[in-house]
């Protein structure tokens, strides 16, 4: 078994309340979960409104899979930054767990 781990820091400009941000990151992580079937949870930075820091994981019978599945979030995450700015991407592959 191989689990994949990210996790990415966005920034929110235009949020004015923690309402506001609540809403951008519930709308992201169910997005990310109903388009990759992975699991998605804000980790980090939960009183702070403009930012969010929101870990992600998932499991593969082969690391190659793995490395493919980063590069679509990656890539999903710069298409759709309508509400926020991706300003860190971090990740990491444990093989054969």
């Amino acid at each position: 078994m191989n689990v994949g781990i990210i996790k990415f820091t966005i920034r929110m400009p235009a949020n004015q309340s923690l309402k506001d941000k609540r809403k951008v990151v519930h709308s992201l992580c169910q997005k990310l979960r109903n388009t990759f079937g992975i699991s998605v949870a804000e980790v980090e930075s939960n009183d702070n409104l403009k930012i969010g820091v929101i870990g992600i994981s998932f499991v593969s019978n082969s690391t190659q899979i793995l490395d493919q599945i980063v590069a679509q979030i990656l890539s999903y995450l710069r298409e759709h930054s309508g509400d926020f700015v991706l300003v860190d991407f971090q990740q990491d592959i444990i093989a054969g767990f």
